[in-house]
């Protein structure tokens, strides 16, 4: 048998349903500590501070959500006004149609994470637990 580092992939994907949002389903991508620790890095910043003579590290927050959510949200489906406005603080214009499905791009994913503590919190959940992954 081989070795398991050999065996070890980070393409792993699947479509999950977030609960209470008929219908509203992301396809994400599993996110690996390797993977996890790569952004990590790439959004935090090394400073020296003078006050304590040390170096300091500080995250730049907004842009790790950024590429986090790049990173783990691949596409979503049946994501409507309705659920957006769940979601998010919005103004739906008078009229507009709840139904309106919202087209998925990476920019609307990153705000949609970013200004909703409930889809965040889904999407932490369900990114790291590898049985969400696991074919049957």
């Amino acid at each position: 048998m081989s070795k398991l580092s050999s065996m070890l992939t980070n393409k792993l994907e699947a479509w999950i349903e977030m609960e209470g949002f008929d219908g509203f389903e992301v396809k994400v991508a599993y996110l690996s500590r390797d993977e996890l620790n790569k952004i990590r890095n790439t959004v935090t910043r090394v400073s020296w501070s003078p006050k304590t003579r040390q170096k300091e590290e500080t995250v730049d927050s907004d842009l790790f959500i950024s590429e986090f959510v790049k990173a783990c949200v691949v596409d979503w489906k049946g994501f409507t006004l309705a659920h957006a406005s769940r979601l998010l603080p919005l103004e739906i214009p008078e009229g507009a149609d709840l139904n309106t499905e919202v087209e998925f791009t990476p920019e609307e994913a990153v705000a949609l994470a970013s200004n909703s503590n409930v889809f965040d919190a889904w999407l932490n959940d369900v990114i790291f637990d590898l049985a969400n992954f696991q074919r049957k």
